[in-house]
């Protein structure tokens, strides 16, 4: 029934990095050992100490985790982003820059589109409760990239650099994530929804 609902295949491969007693670890390993899917297990501070290099060696096609995993990837991302920009010139030194404004650009244009796509519906006060913290820097964030010169370069931090982001954090081959254990924080979810990552909430009772 899980594979029906989900875009999910016995040749996948998964990494979980939740904790042993999480229903949500239960339910993914019971999915992977039903289908032959080939599945990896991961904590959060081994995450930490291989600087990712456990999602660029696994490659997944899935991953569920909790906040504080997703919320210290994009941290690490951002922060050899920044690292690399700085002993950067020339081109590289372009495309890196144009990949952080691009980031921050896309991550507000997500929070706008989700406030736009529940406009009207039941979910529109718990899309506005939840956005809220990112909303007046959304705004402000629209408004900061203009001219020609931006946009030439934020697209091609776009092109160039996020692939390059979603290798690094073995997110390139993934179909989707999913978000286990509490609700992510909105500037977290906005970076995910920015590179074009599927994040899905796990729920278990």
């Amino acid at each position: 029934a899980a594979l029906e609902k989900s875009d999910m295949h016995p040749e996948d491969k998964i990494i979980e990095v939740l904790p042993w007693h999480h229903i949500y670890q239960y339910a993914t390993q019971y999915i992977a050992l039903a289908t032959g899917q080939e599945l990896s297990v991961s904590t959060a501070l081994d995450m930490q100490k291989s600087k990712l290099k456990i999602l660029e060696e696994i490659a997944p096609d899935h991953m569920t985790a909790v906040p504080l995993v997703w919320e210290k990837i994009s941290k690490q991302v951002n922060d050899n982003i920044v690292l690399k920009e700085k002993a950067a010139s020339g081109i590289k030194k372009f495309v890196l820059e144009g990949a952080q404004k691009a980031l921050r650009l896309d991550s507000a244009k997500a929070v706008m589109q989700d406030l736009e796509r529940n406009k009207g519906t039941d979910f529109e006060p718990q899309s506005i409760e939840y956005w809220k913290p990112q909303m007046e820097v959304a705004g402000e964030t629209l408004g900061e990239f203009k001219g020609v010169i931006n946009k030439i370069q934020m697209q091609i931090g776009r092109s160039l650099g996020y692939p390059k982001i979603k290798k690094q954090m073995g997110l390139d081959n993934m179909h989707y994530v999913v978000n286990g254990g509490g609700t992510l924080s909105p500037g977290t979810a906005a970076w995910y929804q920015a590179l074009g990552v599927d994040m899905k909430i796990g729920y278990g009772m």
